[in-house]
């Protein structure tokens, strides 16, 4: 049957045959603009379902709309990032249990990583040429778009990330690139971003969020020689033992706490080199009071 514009068959014609319901879900994921409208006219059924009861409905709707109801859910588990600039909280599958290697970790702060180092995308390949490669290439771009969000949150240099993955997205969605390109760009993004999450290490610091002050100190680019480089790197991992002796519970809520704050943070970079002027020093230091202020309470002293 039609459903202003889709052409879904009826429940007691298919049986909920599970291969052409996972075939009509990779058909609506075409592009995000088929996906939201399928989404936004699936919410106007169920409401017109569920005005009905408790009279009884006809046996083809009231199956129609369950087989609806089956794809919609189907849909949220692939795709649990609805925009791009939503920070993720959560997610329930990405990728199914046939594919090995992904893997979602709970780390001792609380909140969730999500290692792209984990997809097997020779696995994936395989399932990608096999067909319903529209459902891939959401798995693999959910895996991506949340981590993108969380490594933004951690560290906001990374900004040129987010963009380069949004003009990769737009082309998709253009048609400029088919779907056995965009796969092929997913994977190499998602294996450059894997590597960037690493980068801490290469730089010899202890975590991301020591990286994340680093990144501020130091971009847009700085001229700086090898043994400046190391001079900024300990000011970096200083900052975290310097800011949990004076981030008191609710310090954001007083003036005094707050200003202590932002001393402690001005007298600790200015060990910073001498390229550092004036001018450059108080805007790090604006740059580096911001980022410890918008951790959210208590995250500071957790992720160390």
């Amino acid at each position: 049957m039609w459903i202003t514009g889709f052409d879904v068959p009826s429940c007691s014609t298919i049986y909920l045959d599970k291969p052409m319901k996972n075939n009509a879900v990779d058909a609506i994921l075409t592009t995000d603009a088929t996906k939201k409208e399928f989404m936004r006219r699936a919410e106007w059924i169920k409401k017109i379902y569920k005005a009905y009861l408790p009279d009884p409905i006809e046996p083809e709707w009231g199956e129609t709309a369950y087989l609806i109801r089956k794809m919609v859910h189907q849909i949220r588990g692939l795709a649990s990032v609805a925009e791009i600039d939503d920070v993720l909280s959560d997610i329930d599958a990405l990728l199914d249990q046939s594919v090995q290697g992904f893997r979602i970790q709970e780390p001792e702060a609380g909140y969730k990583q999500y290692d792209l180092s984990g997809i097997d995308f020779e696995a994936l390949r395989v399932k990608f040429v096999k067909g319903r490669q529209r459902t891939i290439i959401e798995h693999v771009r959910t895996a991506i778009e949340s981590k993108l969000n969380e490594m933004v949150q951690i560290n906001h240099t990374r900004m040129d990330w987010l963009e380069e993955f949004r003009d990769l997205i737009k082309k998709y969605q253009d048609a400029s690139l088919d779907l056995d390109e965009f796969f092929a760009k997913l994977k190499e993004f998602a294996q450059r971003l894997d590597d960037e999450q690493r980068r801490f290490v290469r730089e010899g610091l202890e975590n991301e969020q020591q990286l994340a002050v680093f990144d501020l100190l130091t971009k847009p680019e700085i001229k700086l020689s090898k043994a400046e480089r190391q001079e900024v790197k300990l000011i970096a991992r200083e900052l975290f033992a310097v800011m949990q002796e004076k981030m008191v519970l609710d310090w954001k809520k007083k003036q005094q706490t707050r200003a202590r704050v932002k001393l402690a943070i001005q007298r600790l970079l200015d060990k910073l080199p001498a390229v550092y002027d004036k001018l450059l020093y108080e805007k790090k230091c604006d740059a580096v009071y911001k980022y410890v202020y918008n951790l959210e309470g208590g995250s500071w002293a957790c992720r160390l």
